[in-house]
């Protein structure tokens, strides 16, 4: 069993909110100076139709080196998607904070989300309480964070499963809790680490992205993961009273 917390800079915890955002921003300059076409979107998106072009006459060509192309392809795609996360972050921190129900949320995530779950085999189950799980928040952000947290628990299922969606109040806490039956989380590896991932294709700043929204909402983001058994998030806010 693996268990991480998240939590406020005034708890205990095992990473503060002003530490994880700047551990995040030093990795996202890290990749940046590793790959500086990261900070051009223009140039990243004409050099990638510029490969696909090539790509295509070297295909009608029978051009033995196209698979070499395609490995450059590829790699233009995750920076591609890199680029999106790195806004994403940026995002983040933007909005005006306004009253919440975190049924809504957890309702609306429900519903985007059933298509993708039916066609992969998956149950859904969901447990709202409604009208008491109020916060302070940003709508869009906290849509995002169940989101992802939902369609990462779907995507962890390749063979089906089942995937509860909740939302309760413990005290003066409104709780977020996405659990999935599928392949849990390989031992030593932190996911909540930008550019730490299990997927294949994937950035590894999917749950950092989450992990600064919760922060930046006072909030806090456990999990909890057995190899071949599934994976458990909560997401805790404060009731906004």
């Amino acid at each position: 069993m693996t268990t991480k917390l998240f939590t406020l800079p005034d708890e205990t915890l095992v990473y503060p909110a002003h530490d994880y955002q700047e551990r995040c921003v030093s990795s996202v300059a890290q990749e940046r100076k590793r790959n500086p076409r990261l900070g051009k979107g223009k140039e990243l998106q004409e050099f990638s139709l510029e490969t696909q072009l090539l790509a295509r006459r070297m295909r009608k060509d029978s051009d033995p080196n196209e698979s070499r192309l395609t490995n450059i392809m590829d790699e233009v795609e995750r920076l591609k998607r890199l680029l999106d996360d790195f806004r994403s972050v940026a995002r983040s921190q933007k909005g005006v904070f306004e009253r919440c129900d975190l049924a809504d949320i957890g309702e609306y995530t429900s519903k985007l989300i059933e298509v993708q779950a039916r066609e992969s085999g998956v149950r859904l189950e969901k447990h709202m309480e409604w009208g008491v799980a109020l916060v302070q928040g940003h709508p869009d952000r906290l849509r995002q964070v169940a989101l992802n947290l939902a369609k990462n628990a779907i995507e962890a299922m390749p063979e089906g499963g089942t995937l509860r969606l909740g939302v309760v109040v413990q005290g003066d806490l409104a709780i977020i809790s996405v659990e999935d039956t599928g392949m849990g989380v390989p031992e030593g590896i932190d996911i909540l680490n930008a550019f730490q991932t299990t997927k294949i294709g994937g950035t590894g700043l999917g749950l950092a992205i989450v992990n600064q929204i919760v922060t930046s909402h006072r909030g806090s983001l456990s999990w909890q993961s057995a190899p071949g058994k599934g994976t458990t998030f909560r997401v805790t806010f404060p009731v906004f009273a």
